[in-house]
């Protein structure tokens, strides 16, 4: 008998997960794309920089589209977040504070159809929550002055929208260690840990590090989130 969409909607297991291949070709040609961007931001070059960084979540989003991601039920949401997230690296291209604010939007929206997906996936594990908890704690430990600085140079019109976006994406962080998808969940903090380094970078910082310093933990988050979700 054919497969149904309620074969591929069926609820996680590991047994499952073992069955599939960890790695096929359109996750290799998408890993070459992000290693693509991080060879341009080494090179400091910045016509390639503009160019590569939009492709690197073309290439995600292709690779997870390939392996099935719209076939499950959570599917549609988590292709949405990801579109955001290409939304946003494409507007966080410009600089100024028009760009970062609507890059914010951008991810904010993101996150929020990350959070649509992980509810529809099904949060199963009550440890996941724990876990992804004290991963937020720690960024936001870490980001210790940030929203203080805001609040010192533009009052709540700057640290109001931080704040909320901070809410939304340790939110996102917790559920996705609930769906019992461990690289769901590490994909999630990682992308919390470069949204940190990015704030810092922008406001806290005075010597702030290069740019790796976020596309790496970005990318990578990014990649796993939606290779976890691909799968079966």
């Amino acid at each position: 008998m054919p497969a149904t969409r309620a074969d591929d909607d069926a609820a996680f297991t590991p047994e499952r997960a073992d069955r599939a291949p960890l790695m096929t070709a359109p996750w290799w040609g998408a890993t070459a794309l992000v290693a693509l961007h991080w060879a341009a931001l080494l090179l400091d070059d910045a016509f390639l920089v503009a160019a590569t960084k939009p492709l690197a979540m073309v290439g995600i989003i292709a690779a997870a589209l390939v392996s099935g991601l719209l076939r499950r039920r959570w599917g549609a949401a988590a292709f949405i977040g990801l579109l955001f997230g290409l939304t946003g690296d494409v507007l966080l291209l410009w600089s100024g504070e028009t760009a970062f604010l609507a890059g914010l939007l951008a991810f904010l929206c993101g996150h929020l159809a990350y959070l649509v997906a992980f509810r529809r996936h099904g949060l199963q594990q009550w440890w996941g929550n724990g876990v992804g908890l004290i991963a937020v704690v720690a960024c936001v430990t870490f980001s210790g002055a940030l929203l203080p600085t805001l609040w010192r140079d533009g009052g709540v019109a700057s640290a109001g929208p931080v704040a909320a976006y901070m809410l939304v994406i340790g939110a996102m962080s917790i559920a996705a260690w609930a769906t019992r998808r461990v690289a769901v969940g590490i994909g999630a903090s990682l992308f919390v840990l470069s949204d940190t380094i990015l704030a810092m970078n922008a406001f806290v910082w005075t010597d702030p590090p290069g740019p790796l310093s976020v596309m790496v933990p970005y990318l990578i988050g990014q990649g796993l989130i939606a290779w976890g979700l691909s799968r079966p």
